[in-house]
């Protein structure tokens, strides 16, 4: 599936893309400034303020908010057409793949538009009064693009982002690991706002503690393992989907499309390492009370958890139509 965000910069023309309509004076100046930070030049600067809309070296790149309200997130995108001595197989397993490396690092993740080009889209905060900022995460995002394009075409090599992030639990079995001991490298601000939220989530006592303790616990039914971000206190949670769920080279390529989606409405993204499929998201912990942070994380736990059910569910429903339907054709 296509969203307008998966199309909104041109091709690689060397060239300013059209005006778009004028936005607040805020998010001119932030876009403004940060573009003036990249090295644009003043009149390219100006138009990206005005439109959201740049190339750089080639590089296309869209930055809007992600609502009305322009403190809140905002979504930049970029874009990059399969190279055409890769292979289409090849291409989808290399997004899917730096997916999952890519957001144990920052809120962002690759998806594929219709005309098979990767989308790259990252979830950013504002630029406020902090430009330098914001520059660093779009410089970030366009050399995310650029290492997708060397690993996926480096001979006899995987293609792989090396981002130098901590490695995400995979959702574990269980719900913890041996008694007493903490798997979870975490501060220990952040080990008691788990326990709390999970023990709103409505996990039983000892389930949440433990879950707390190792970051791997099951809830309505779903695996789900935590890692955290040293630096930022960001927790990296990652729902495991099984082995099957992209078993299939159109599963993959489905899964990438739907990640367009995923990743503008509900900062989420489907990944696969190891022949394993997830699904990924990063949450902040800090910037909220201990109160709102428990409510509003245990609420998007069991969201998280009905999505990556629900996710399964499509693939087992998918799976037994495309037997019934091989089956009425063998008679």
């Amino acid at each position: 599936m296509t969203t307008p965000l998966a199309s909104t910069t041109s091709a690689a023309t060397g060239k300013i893309p059209g005006h778009a309509a004028s936005v607040s004076p805020l998010i001119t100046g932030w876009r403004r400034e940060a573009a003036l930070r990249l090295g644009a030049g003043l009149d390219v600067a100006r138009h990206f303020g005005e439109t959201g809309l740049i190339e750089l070296d080639g590089q296309p790149l869209s930055l809007h908010p992600l609502g009305e309200e322009p403190a809140g997130p905002w979504l930049a995108v970029t874009r990059a057409a399969r190279p055409a001595a890769v292979a289409e197989e090849v291409w989808c397993d290399a997004l899917l793949l730096a997916t999952g490396q890519t957001l144990v690092a920052s809120h962002a993740a690759f998806g594929l538009n219709d005309d098979g080009e990767a989308v790259l889209i990252l979830r950013t905060a504002a630029g406020h009064e902090h430009p330098d900022l914001l520059a660093v995460e779009l410089a970030g995002l366009l050399q995310l693009r650029q290492a997708l394009l060397e690993g996926v075409q480096a001979p006899a090599a995987a293609p792989v982002i090396h981002t130098g992030a901590v490695e995400a639990a995979p959702g574990g079995g269980d719900g913890g690991g041996a008694a007493g001991a903490p798997f979870l490298e975490a501060p220990e601000r952040v080990l008691v706002r788990v326990h709390e939220a999970l023990l709103q989530a409505g996990l039983p006592a000892e389930e949440a503690l433990a879950g707390a303790r190792s970051g791997a616990f099951t809830l309505d039914g779903q695996s789900i393992g935590l890692a955290c971000e040293d630096e930022t206190g960001t927790l990296v949670v990652v729902a495991d989907l099984g082995a099957e769920a992209l078993d299939t080279p159109e599963r993959r390529r489905l899964a990438l499309q739907a990640n367009t989606t995923l990743m503008v409405f509900a900062g989420v993204a489907v990944a696969r390492e190891r022949g394993r499929a997830r699904l990924m998201s990063r949450c902040p912990v800090d910037g909220r009370s201990a109160v709102d942070f428990a409510d509003s994380f245990a609420a998007w736990l069991r969201d998280f958890a009905r999505l990556a059910r629900a996710t399964s569910d499509s693939r087992d429903t998918a799976s037994r139509d495309t037997a019934s339907r091989d089956a009425a054709a063998a008679h």
